[in-house]
């Protein structure tokens, strides 16, 4: 039987505010997130997605996963 894990809105409510974060501090713990998570689906004309999908191939994950 497969189960789900946690849902993104349940992880966000247990974290502290983000409101004394700047814009870049943000990026960067959406970027820390998303190269951790066991997929990643981005947008194919972003940057971010770009150099999400080269991180985790460079880091191990499997091209089916990003």
């Amino acid at each position: 039987m497969h189960t789900q894990g946690p849902t993104a809105s349940s992880i966000l409510s247990n974290m502290a505010p983000t409101t004394g974060l700047h814009s870049e501090q943000v990026a960067l713990l959406d970027f820390i997130v998303c190269a951790a998570g066991g997929r990643f689906v981005g947008f194919g004309a972003s940057t971010f997605s770009f150099f999400m999908r080269e991180y985790r191939l460079q880091h191990g994950k499997p091209r089916t996963t990003t």
